[in-house]
């Protein structure tokens, strides 16, 4: 950390004195005076070379953005089975395959919507 922050000074100490001979040989070869010298390139020329941005997902400091901190469930799996928290999707479901969109049952997400001709398959299983 500390070699870094000392080339970084050392960067800035030579760019200030290049702009400086920079400044002192146009106004020489020139004939123009230091100060409109000055005054022209003072905002060309940057103090200090920019460092490159890396990226959030270049960065290996960087492990995780916007996420959750890590928690537990607080449900051990022993407890899994008399756990009202839990709910299991095993058993039984009813099934209607459609080969496309516009074959599938229209209306089928209502509450008053009969699947009793719907096939029944096990969860979890393949159909």
């Amino acid at each position: 950390m500390t070699i870094s922050k000392n080339l970084n000074l050392t960067k800035q100490a030579l760019n200030i004195i290049y702009r400086n001979y920079f400044i002192t040989f146009i106004s020489l070869f020139c004939g123009l005076s230091p100060l409109v010298v000055v005054c022209f390139f003072f905002n060309a020329i940057p103090t200090h070379a920019q460092e490159p941005q890396d990226h959030d997902w270049e960065n290996p400091s960087i492990i995780g953005i916007n996420k959750e901190k890590a928690h537990a469930t607080f449900v051990l799996p022993s407890e899994k089975g008399t756990d009202l928290r839990v709910v299991s999707l095993n058993g039984l479901w009813r099934f209607k395959w459609s080969p496309d969109p516009e074959s599938r049952p229209t209306g089928f997400y209502k509450q008053d919507y009969s699947v009793a001709q719907w096939d029944l398959i096990q969860v979890p299983g393949n159909w």
